[in-house]
């Protein structure tokens, strides 16, 4: 359970302070948008989720920057600019939802299935090509990628499947997962901002279900399938 923080005289100008910062901070809708149109193009809302990347924004009752959020992009975008620049981080629902909530029963298909990967190395070693990689930070990467088909109850096991056969985070396996969306700046660390970003886009068709054995398995060739 994460640590919640009062605002005592210590540590309240510091909440003041990553506002007046977050105000200097311009998000990247572009970014998001690229994100957004490859993961589902023909989506009509997305559920977004935001919290505060630091205890310093947190109060001892809880995270007043946590909301859930549903909606374009277009409607959402002034909102989650607002908490973003109060200290939020912005992330999204990537599998898709009913639009009302964010709990694993809200979740209706799945869209892709995503490695987070802090290993820095060469996106060649896998046998499927990612439809999307994000860099978060140097080194930090996120991939994904794009399934028909995948029944909502296998979901997690290839997420696991797959953070174990790449070292990846073998948390990032709910139903419900959300991500962080590119475009929209972290803060974990208050003096060090980065803006995670779109660093490469495949336009291959989603992978059906049979073809998913070979992102499971050991690598022969050093040849991308698309």
């Amino acid at each position: 359970m994460k640590r919640l923080f009062t605002r005592d005289p210590n540590t309240s100008h510091i909440a003041c302070w990553i506002d007046l910062q977050g105000r200097e901070l311009q998000a990247d809708r572009d970014e998001s948008e690229r994100f957004l149109m490859r993961l589902d193009p023909r989506a009509s809302y997305f559920s977004f989720r935001t919290f505060s990347d630091t205890g310093y924004t947190r109060v001892r009752t809880g995270d007043p920057l946590q909301r859930e959020v549903h909606g374009t992009l277009d409607a959402c975008w002034h909102r989650l600019v607002a908490l973003n620049r109060q200290g939020a981080v912005i992330a999204v629902t990537i599998n898709h939802g009913n639009g009302r909530g964010r709990r694993s029963a809200d979740i209706r298909r799945v869209r892709a299935l995503f490695l987070d990967d802090d290993r820095g190395t060469d996106p060649g070693r896998f046998p499927l090509k990612p439809h999307i990689r994000v860099e978060t930070s140097a080194g930090h990467n996120h991939f994904y990628w794009l399934v028909e088909g995948l029944p909502l109850q296998q979901f997690a096991s290839c997420q696991q499947r797959l953070a174990e056969r790449y070292q990846g985070d073998t948390r990032v396996q709910a139903l419900n997962q959300a991500m962080q969306l590119p475009g929209f700046w972290r803060r974990k660390r208050i003096t060090q901002p980065r803006l995670p970003r779109v660093s490469e886009i495949g336009n291959h068709n989603p992978f059906r279900i049979f073809e998913l054995d070979d992102l499971f398995e050991p690598q022969r060739d050093a040849n991308h399938r698309q």
